[in-house]
């Protein structure tokens, strides 16, 4: 005679249970918060100053959106997208500063075109070429020293860095209690 043996159900509680983790809305929240750091370093910039607070804000903002466009608050994967988030955040924040420096320097030129303009003409500034703008009976030539864009995003990436070092490692703390 064969022995049958029965499983017994085990019970789980729901509370206990690892939240589901949807990465791709994580990812999508950590870019869109993230841009508060761009923010206050487009603001900073404005007052001539970079600081690690740009950097902070991008990533303590880019992980709570993670988490709340992903439904776990203590993820690994969060941390690690929160950072790449935050540093894609500093680069947008750095390019749309010197954007902004560049349509100034426009301005000043009496030039009248526009952000977009400035927008669109940066990338070319970026890359060492000269941009010339026709303003009335005017020609003007532009250019840039693109070392000076590298400088400053070294920086800010540094101070973000650094202004992070202690979320990260409270974060990094937190997710390993829950994975």
């Amino acid at each position: 005679m064969e022995q049958q043996t029965q499983a017994t159900p085990t019970y789980q509680n729901p509370a206990e249970l690892p939240p589901k983790e949807n990465v791709l809305l994580g990812t999508v929240g950590a870019l869109l918060f993230s841009l508060a750091g761009a923010v206050v370093f487009f603001l900073l910039h404005l007052a001539n100053f970079i600081a690690g607070l740009s950097g902070f804000v991008a990533i303590a903002a880019a992980f709570f959106g993670y988490g709340l466009f992903s439904g776990n608050k203590a993820s690994r994967k969060g941390v690690i997208i929160a950072a790449v988030a935050a540093i894609l955040s500093m680069l947008v924040a750095n390019y749309v500063s010197f954007a902004y420096d560049f349509l100034q320097e426009l301005k000043d030129s009496h030039c009248t075109q526009g952000f977009g303009f400035a927008l669109s003409k940066t990338f070319d500034l970026l890359q060492g070429n000269a941009v010339q703008v026709v303003s009335g009976f005017n020609i003007w030539t532009f250019t840039l020293d693109s070392g000076a864009f590298i400088k400053d995003l070294l920086i800010s990436l540094a101070f973000a860095v650094i202004g992070a070092v202690g979320f990260f490692r409270t974060k990094l703390a937190d997710t390993k209690k829950h994975d």
